[in-house]
């Protein structure tokens, strides 16, 4: 039960909300010896672009674009696809000087979702102005959960039609030539519709004022010889939801994400993946959403957004190793462009999350967990890299089969990223 964690009044949420924003601001302000620097003193390595774009590239590293705004921080390829939810993502990066346009498309071909957004940025001096826009359209197997007298309520419909789209303007200044702190204000004009019930699930603007900070010193090492990234990168944030207007808050939420790469010797491999979210205070049960886990994007082996909670935290790790050095093979093919299949690997996975129903931090917490094995393998033409994988996950908590996946991604370090 939410008991009296929802019953705070609406006015004091809101001011204490707005006090905590600024202390955080303040707090990476002072902290950061970076900031005492000038404007024309910043590193000849920066470079302008998305949430994960620091420094420029060199012929000996180059710098990849991290996606730090999902559940599982990752670095973001060019191309990619996963089965067996058959998801396709596209990520377009371009660079003109100071000015970039880095364009993302998706469409989930099991779940009919389709989704897209572009951001345009641009780079002056220690700051980084960015202005996305973004749209998704989902037609199947929508579940939506929500608070409820019984803790929650899930409304789940196989005919159903949802939209979501609006814009985002952000503002960040980079105090170190690895991080920056920035705010942004995304509005989100939201339609759901039920076919099989026709009636109206959710209509209204959704305005989230958001501090945040972000690190990164993620690189590729020598990517014009392997697909070997090593480095930090992490995004932690505090925001506020507000419907339709800024004197009716929905709720204060804050939320993490940490991604850590690391080559051991020249055999071994080590990933991590650090989140946690959570709903700091509801004022408007009605209208507040769940955190939704599972799946390839989060907790591997579980169906995807099967696990549902106010308050999440998960720890993904993956350990390779190198492996079968003498099936490395090369080859020439036209315009004397050399291929080279290498990089096998095999390689265990485990995903661990725990997470509560309830605002109150008393309140039951549920483990949820899974272990794999998986084989890997890489395709490389000078600095592009096709990475194929192939892993199965097993949950231990629930008796099924163990789900397979195999992922296929493209990174293109020709670009300037």
């Amino acid at each position: 039960m939410l008991g009296s964690d929802l019953t705070l009044n609406r006015h004091s949420g809101r001011l204490r909300g707005r006090r905590v924003l600024l202390a955080v601001v303040l707090l990476m302000l002072v902290s950061c010896p970076g900031w005492a620097q000038a404007p024309g003193e910043e590193s000849e390595k920066e470079s302008s672009g998305g949430e994960g774009a620091t420094p420029a590239p060199t012929r000996e590293s180059t710098r990849p674009n991290v996606e730090l705004s999902t559940f599982r921080a990752e670095v973001r390829p060019d191309f990619e696809v996963v089965l067996p939810t058959g998801a396709i993502k596209q990520h377009i990066p371009l660079r003109f000087g100071r000015f970039g346009i880095d364009t993302t498309l998706g469409y989930a071909v099991n779940g009919n979702q389709l989704d897209g957004d572009m951001v345009f940025s641009y780079r002056l001096g220690r700051f980084l102005f960015e202005q996305r826009f973004f749209q998704m359209v989902d037609f199947e197997d929508y579940v939506d959960p929500r608070f409820g007298l019984g803790g929650v309520d899930v409304f789940s419909d196989e005919e159903f039609v949802v939209r979501k789209r609006g814009l985002e303007p952000r503002i960040s200044a980079f105090v170190t030539p690895d991080s920056r702190v920035g705010t942004a204000l995304k509005a989100t004009d939201t339609f759901e519709w039920s076919l099989s019930e026709e009636e109206l699930v959710d209509e209204g603007l959704d305005l989230r004022p958001e501090v945040f900070f972000i690190y990164d010193n993620m690189k590729a090492v020598q990517p014009n010889r392997a697909l070997e990234l090593t480095g930090t990168a992490g995004r932690l944030s505090l925001s506020e939801r507000f419907r339709n207007s800024f004197t009716n808050p929905v709720s204060l939420e804050l939320q993490s994400r940490v991604l850590f790469q690391a080559l051991i010797g020249d055999e071994w491999g080590i990933e991590e993946h650090l989140s946690f979210d959570t709903l700091i205070d509801v004022w408007r049960d009605d209208l507040a959403r769940m955190y939704q886990l599972g799946g390839f994007d989060s907790v591997r082996g579980y169906a995807p957004n099967e696990i549902k909670a106010v308050r999440a935290g998960m720890l993904s790790s993956e350990v390779s190793r190198r492996v079968l050095r003498s099936w490395d093979r090369s080859f020439t093919v036209r315009e004397r462009r050399r291929v080279q299949v290498h990089q096998h690997r095999v390689f265990v996975l485990n995903d661990v999350a725990v997470t509560q129903k309830e605002l109150n931090l008393e309140s039951k917490a549920s483990f949820h967990g899974s272990a794999g094995l998986g084989i890997g393998t890489v395709v490389s033409i000078g600095r592009v890299h096709l990475d194929v994988s192939v892993a199965a996950a097993q949950p231990f908590d629930i008796e099924r089969l163990p789900v397979a996946y195999v992922r296929t991604t493209l990174f293109n370090f020709e670009r300037n990223l």
